[in-house]
């Protein structure tokens, strides 16, 4: 009857995998319907159909498409009864990656844009993270987790038989050329 709040739940699986029907979900939509807090959970391109696309890094469209997700679901806020300004996001592993790129990035609404919804702020009002990577710069990771293995795919490195060396020495190895990037996500 009156605009509530609303949890937008991005799920996780590395980018690479996972459902927005994931458990984690399910099993906390009913107690946000409860509180009387209205509840979303979204798709979004994985790594491999990014990179297929020819996106540049890959993650790119994986965190674009969240972003996009924020703003339609903003631009039916009358219709579905949600309440603009009291935005959250919360998800596991990848999406709470997602979740934090979204609330720590600078908004992406473009005011002058003939697309209604992209004119829709991706400004949230908090995070639930989980489990979340909170950095995709590999230096950074082995200093802080020296056994880390993870990332190389958000930008596209695979592991090179011809070397031996893994996605993540790949990734490391590259890490100057794609400071950009790193930067950006």
């Amino acid at each position: 009857e009156t605009p509530a709040p609303l949890l937008v739940f991005i799920h996780g699986g590395g980018w690479t995998s996972g459902s927005r029907t994931d458990r984690r979900f399910c099993g906390l939509y009913r107690e946000m319907l409860r509180a009387g807090i209205s509840v979303a959970s979204i798709e979004y391109r994985s790594i491999q159909e990014a990179a297929a696309e020819g996106i540049q890094p890959p993650v790119k469209g994986c965190l674009y498409d969240a972003a996009r997700a924020v703003q339609f679901i903003r631009s039916k806020a009358s219709e579905w009864h949600i309440d603009k300004a009291r935005i959250a996001l919360s998800g596991g592993s990848a999406g709470a990656c997602s979740s934090l790129w979204l609330a720590f990035h600078d908004d992406l609404a473009d005011p002058a844009s003939s697309d209604p919804v992209e004119r829709e702020s991706t400004r949230v009002s908090c995070v639930a993270a989980a489990i979340a990577q909170t950095t995709l710069d590999p230096q950074q990771m082995i200093e802080w987790t020296p056994n880390s293995t993870y990332g190389g795919h958000a930008f596209g490195f695979k592991a090179d038989g011809a070397t031996k060396r893994s996605a993540f020495a790949v990734y490391l190895a590259n890490r100057e050329r794609i400071l950009p990037w790193i930067a950006e996500f």
